[in-house]
Order: C-alpha cells, then sequence, then structure tokens
C-alpha cells in the first residue's frame, strides 16, 4: 500500500485594507492505492488405485498404501483445486518419475484457467504392471496467477517488468 499525495497552499488580501494575510497551511490531500496483490493458492491431491479397480481411490500419502496386483496396471489420479482468491493458468501437473501429466478433464492445455474456487481431475496409468515392493513418487503442479483476461497478474507493481505470482503444491503417492 502507498499513498500518492497532493499538496497545495493559497493566499489572499484584505479586502478593506490590501495587507495581504497570514499563508494558509498547505493542504494535503492524500489517495491511498490499494497495491495488494490477491492470493494465489492451489492445492494437489494424488490418489492411488489400479486400472481393473479404479475405485476407491487411496490417498496413499504414507506407507504403506495401498495393494496391487502384480498383473494390474497402477493408475493415479490428481485432484487440482483452486484456494486462491485468482484465476489461475500455465498449469502444469508433473509426477515424479512418471512425468509430465497430461490427461485432465478439462483439458489441460496452455490456455487453460482454473477459475477461483474450481477444480479439474487429472490421470495417468503407469507404462508398466505394478511391482513387487513398496512404491513411492510424488506429484507437483505450478501455475501462474491471470486475470479476467488470462494475462499474468503482477505480483509487484512497484518493481520494474511483471513478476509473476507461482501458486504450486506436492502430494506423495
Amino acid at each position: 500500500n502507498s499513498i500518492a499525495w497532493n499538496s497545495f497552499a493559497f493566499t489572499s488580501t484584505n479586502a478593506t485594507t490590501g495587507v495581504p494575510l497570514r499563508p494558509a497551511e498547505p493542504n494535503k490531500v492524500g489517495i491511498r492505492l490499494v497495491t495488494d496483490t490477491p492470493t494465489a493458492l492451489i492445492d494437489l491431491k494424488k490418489y492411488t488405485s489400479s486400472v481393473a479397480s479404479p475405485t476407491p481411490l487411496f490417498d496413499a500419502d504414507l506407507a504403506p498404501g495401498p495393494q496391487i496386483s502384480m498383473i494390474d496396471t497402477p493408475l493415479w489420479t490428481y485432484v487440482i483445486t483452486n484456494t486462491g482468491a485468482t484465476r489461475l493458468g500455465n498449469i502444469v501437473l508433473t509426477d515424479t518419475p512418471e512425468g509430465a501429466v497430461t490427461s485432465c478433464s478439462p483439458a489441460l492445455t496452455p490456455s487453460t484457467v482454473l477459475e477461483i474456487g474450481a477444480s479439474m481431475t487429472c490421470t495417468l496409468t503407469d507404462a508398466t504392471t505394478a511391482q513387487q515392493g513398496q512404491y513411492a513418487n510424488s506429484a507437483t503442479v505450478t501455475s501462474v496467477a491471470v486475470d479476467g483476461s488470462g494475462v499474468p497478474i503482477d505480483g509487484d507493481p512497484v518493481a520494474p517488468g511483471v513478476q509473476e505470482i507461482h501458486p504450486q503444491d506436492t502430494d506423495p503417492s
């Protein structure tokens, strides 16, 4: 927040005597400029299941997690929610070590915008069947706070250039 000030002063003359009156103290008029940046937040929840048994979804944040048959294929479901106070664009979802996750509803494209309070669901099927033993991976979602036209919001209007706001979240499985 900052305040822009405009100062002005005036003098007047006594109409009868012609003697100047004491100058008045300058008047200050202030306008408060609100430069608060809207809060940009994103939430990612990752669930584990299998292609043969896609439900129920298991929140496998801690070991040992769900058991998946070795003849079945692991299926991960990701729920991305805009929990902030601004729209989000340039959403990128990555699962480590699996890679980019692009199978989403609504479709995840460079122009996808997630409205305030809205969610999207993405899925990724492992390229192989389940392996014996404990398995761990994690997913990360990143985004950019955007305005109503999809243009990145300047997180620091005083600094030169656009200082983009990049909310992100990570969830293990």
